[in-house]
């Protein structure tokens, strides 16, 4: 389950509330006041802090019960960004593997589009043999640089934008002025350009207080091209996070998973509580690598091959006529542009068939799509198709117009002037 969690600023009291959803529930609460010790130095696992000091009651029982994503709105304040969600308490167990926090989540009306290219590795931490096999794994990756003068010429020369991740693996200062070590103890810091690949590891110990955090948040600002952080939240133990790393790079650039999806299944093994335990993530979490490797046979890999597609339309009508061309070869292994009726209703039907099966980001792009090719082909499906708004007040403003379209054509005036103030909300 994802459970979005956004500040309101503008409210009738004049406080600033919290906004949740979950599901089809939904609601708003008081900012919650945590003890300072929630932040205290030390490893985050010995956070005390209990689920129910934090969210309200009807979230901490839906987490504890099924696990899921928490989805933080970038507007919250900063302690929320740093603080270590995974190992936060409830009825005094941990919650680490089955809740994964996304920190400073974006506000996006599509699925993150995939990734290509290969992982660059920046390994200053030369005393130590645990990440020599990272590199030589015959998987696109490869080490640019083993010190901090190599580190600046290297970053200096590459062009970022055919890379698809940085690894940056290096002591750590723990402390704001000083995020990286060398191994003589002397700060730095990376010499960042305008560009950098849309997948960011940072491999350093760092204070529990949440320096790295600050750190990432600042690489998050849009101009970058970052789009997800991996930092740690307190200190890593160097043999669990190598083994992490190794086993994460091969199925993140083989199969069709995202790193939201491996890094809370890692957190869950015992053997990583020093290691990806620890890690947290910023920006998408729905980030995917290139093309899935295994057949298009069920309902995720055929999700990511249209994926791209979607990002190459600028409105149902050109997903069909344009992009639906790739979609539908990539579904069937045959097709011709443009589509003719027969083709357009067989993508019609292979998509909505998959829409059920995916995670929210996907539903959310794929449903306006499905909307537009029911109306053309089946009436009964769009029926239904408008009947599962239910309360999803929390999607994409996109998926909110391209309700009121379908409310208006049926003739259901008052379902499209609701879902037009649903979508002015913001979703």
């Amino acid at each position: 389950m994802d459970i979005f969690l956004k500040l309101l600023k503008l409210t009738p009291s004049g406080q600033p509330l919290l906004a949740w959803r979950a599901g089809e529930q939904s609601g708003t609460s008081p900012l919650p006041n945590w003890p300072p010790t929630a932040l205290e130095p030390g490893a985050p696992e010995s956070c005390r802090l209990a689920l129910t000091e934090v969210l309200p009651g009807e979230l901490v029982e839906s987490l504890s019960n099924t696990g899921g994503r928490l989805l933080l709105d970038p507007a919250l304040p900063d302690d929320w960004h740093s603080l270590p969600w995974e190992h936060l308490r409830h009825r005094d167990l941990a919650l680490t593997g089955r809740l994964l926090a996304v920190r400073r989540h974006p506000v996006a009306s599509r699925p993150a589009a995939p990734v290509a290219g290969q992982v660059a590795v920046l390994n200053l931490w030369r005393d130590s043999s645990d990440f020599a096999e990272v590199a030589a794994s015959g998987l696109p990756v490869r080490q640019i640089a083993n010190s901090r003068l190599a580190a600046g010429r290297a970053l200096a020369r590459e062009d970022w934008t055919q890379w698809s991740a940085l690894v940056v693996i290096t002591h750590g200062g723990e402390r704001a002025a000083a995020p990286f070590l060398e191994e003589s103890q002397k700060a730095w810091d990376i010499p960042w350009r305008d560009v950098a690949p849309p997948l960011v590891i940072l491999l350093a110990c760092a204070s529990r207080d949440g320096n790295l955090a600050d750190y990432a948040t600042r690489l998050l600002d849009g101009k970058t091209g970052v789009r997800t952080l991996l930092v740690p939240l307190g200190q890593l133990d160097a043999g669990a996070i190598a083994v992490w790393l190794r086993h994460f790079l091969a199925d993140w650039l083989q199969t069709d998973r995202s790193i939201g999806e491996l890094l809370q299944s890692a957190q869950g093994d015992p053997a990583q509580r020093h290691g990806a335990a620890r890690l947290a993530l910023f920006g998408e979490p729905d980030l995917y690598w290139g093309n899935p490797a295994k057949p298009f046979d069920d309902a995720a890999s055929l999700a990511h091959a249209t994926r791209r597609t979607w990002f190459q339309a600028k409105s149902e009508e050109d997903f069909v006529t344009q992009a639906g061309y790739e979609a539908l070869r990539a579904l069937t292994g045959q097709s011709q542009w443009p589509l003719d009726h027969v083709e357009e209703s067989l993508l019609f039907r292979r998509l909505t068939a998959i829409l059920p099966e995916n995670d929210p980001a996907t539903r959310h792009w794929l449903h306006p799509r499905c909307l537009y090719l029911a109306e053309r082909h089946d009436h009964a499906t769009m029926s239904r198709l408008l009947a599962g708004r239910g309360r999803d007040q929390a999607a994409p403003p996109a998926l909110h117009h391209a309700y009121a379209k379908g409310f208006y054509r049926r003739g259901d005036y008052p379902g499209a002037c609701q879902a037009i103030e649903w979508g002015l909300a913001g979703g």
